[in-house]
């Protein structure tokens, strides 16, 4: 009886690491609108994993904007103020792998794989620029933001809470070890 949960068990831990390798290549979006300088040939391949629309922003150059988590190549910025057509008007490599993204005010919080918390300014969206960065020590999955406060799903090394009261200058909070912790939703 042991060993057939075990292998029950097993097959059920197979299956979900083959479903989210799966899925790695879906696309979530954050939304931010101008146009100059697009990156030769920028592509969102295979390796988008999160977006995220920013809503609530009084800058009219941030509305219809979208921000992706592009995998390896760092961060693309929309345009989809055309719902039926949108572009590509800018990107920003980070050094990780952006595996989520949270666009809050005019800053992108990304979830950077192994390089930790990345923000970036999106005050330009065609001229987007990393101004703060802060390892997490584990693997940034996902970010939230509520605040002066980012909240990030670091996988093994479980939630970690940054204080972003200066951008360029993020600081660890604390850190609540958890098994494992690959995505996270703020509520207020």
């Amino acid at each position: 009886m042991r060993r057939k949960v075990f292998l029950i068990l097993l097959l059920m831990l197979i299956v979900l690491m083959v479903s989210n390798f799966s899925l790695r290549g879906c696309i979530a979006i954050e939304e931010v609108n101008n146009v100059s300088a697009i990156p030769s040939n920028p592509t969102l391949e295979d390796n988008s994993s999160d977006v995220s629309v920013n809503n609530n922003t009084p800058q009219p150059q941030l509305s219809n904007i979208v921000v992706a988590a592009g995998g390896k190549e760092g961060i693309f910025i929309l345009d989809v103020s055309n719902k039926s057509n949108p572009k590509i008007i800018s990107s920003s490599n980070t050094a990780g792998w952006a595996e989520g993204v949270q666009v809050s005010g005019n800053y992108a919080h990304i979830a950077d794989g192994g390089n930790g918390l990345v923000i970036v300014d999106i005050t330009e969206p065609t001229n987007p620029r990393q101004v703060g960065h802060l390892d997490t020590d584990g693997y940034a999955w996902g970010v939230q933001v509520s605040g002066n406060y980012v909240y990030i799903a670091d996988g093994g090394n479980g939630l970690v809470i940054v204080d972003i009261t200066d951008p360029t200058n993020p600081e660890l909070v604390t850190k609540m070890p958890l098994t494992a912790l690959y995505g996270l939703d703020y509520i207020d």
